[in-house]
């Protein structure tokens, strides 16, 4: 008897919950169960309300995942290329030193220093050998070529080559000896000849250091020099050169520690020349300028 009136009832329902007409007689509850009722559709505050609050977790959910505190506003760089640091991130680092000096690499020969170690290739104004002559502007940029070249990297050793530079070369106003007149020897640290023909070999090659040769005499001789000193770079190179191809490593260290002793060392057993006092004026004041 229970089983027949709840089979009734659910029929009742369910013919109650939907739109067709109903039979004559038959009264339906007003408390339809909600399994069986038809889905209403939620007014507009309620469905705002859904929408923000799953909004909101979809956000805070993403933000986990990325690892930026929900609330946080979004980055700048969202649609940026991976990697690349945002344009308008105060903290970003800048993207060069503040302190670098333009165009010239850390650690390069100025102008300036040149011309505190030899003071009147300030200018080639009036220079006897106007053809001969560089600035101090035209030697910083040739130094450091050659610099670069043969890997002269300590204050030292910098410093002890332009010295010798500055005062072979009357302060770079000459590349050829005119005192008395020398022929073959030149450059700015006044090789003699069969050095010159060395640093030749290495730079221009045998077969051409061989054909000017072939000319004989003191032709021979001005035209293996002009090998090396047709242009700035292979002039002033040929000091940097020296001291690589012949100084022992323990002349080289003498230079590179600043000493007076290791300048002098240099001089007599590198260069065989003597240590004059009047050598020591230009080393001075390229120790100076570089420290």
């Amino acid at each position: 008897m229970y089983m027949k009136t709840s089979t009734l009832l659910a029929s009742a329902l369910a013919l109650c919950a939907t739109a067709a007409p109903l039979p004559a007689g038959t009264n339906c509850p007003t408390d339809v169960p909600s399994a069986i009722a038809p889905p209403v559709a939620p007014d507009a505050a309620t469905s705002a309300a859904t929408s923000a609050a799953t909004s909101a977790a979809t956000s805070a959910a993403t933000s986990a995942a990325a690892g930026v505190a929900p609330g946080a506003a979004p980055s700048a760089t969202a649609s940026a290329t991976p990697g690349a640091a945002p344009k308008d991130a105060p903290n970003a680092a800048p993207n060069a030193a503040p302190n670098a000096a333009p165009g010239a690499a850390s650690g390069d020969v100025t102008a300036e220093q040149i011309i505190a170690i030899a003071p009147t290739s300030a200018s080639c104004a009036g220079s006897k050998f106007a053809e001969e002559c560089a600035d101090a502007a035209t030697a910083a940029t040739a130094i450091n070529s050659a610099f670069s070249t043969y890997n002269i990297t300590s204050k030292g050793e910098k410093a002890a080559l332009i010295a010798y530079m500055a005062f072979e070369s009357g302060d770079f106003k000459f590349k050829k000896n005119h005192f008395p007149g020398r022929p073959g020897q030149g450059t700015r640290m006044m090789a003699m000849p069969p050095f010159v023909a060395k640093y030749a070999t290495a730079v221009a090659g045998a077969d051409a250091v061989a054909a000017a040769s072939a000319k004989g005499g003191d032709a021979g001789l001005n035209a293996v020099l002009e090998l090396v000193n047709s242009d700035d770079a292979k002039s002033f190179g040929s000091a940097p050169w020296f001291l690589t191809a012949t100084c022992t490593p323990e002349v080289r260290s003498g230079l590179a520690a600043g000493t007076i002793e290791g300048w002098h060392a240099f001089l007599t057993e590198c260069v065989n020349t003597t240590a004059a006092p009047e050598r020591d004026t230009a080393w001075t004041a390229a120790q100076k300028a570089f420290a």
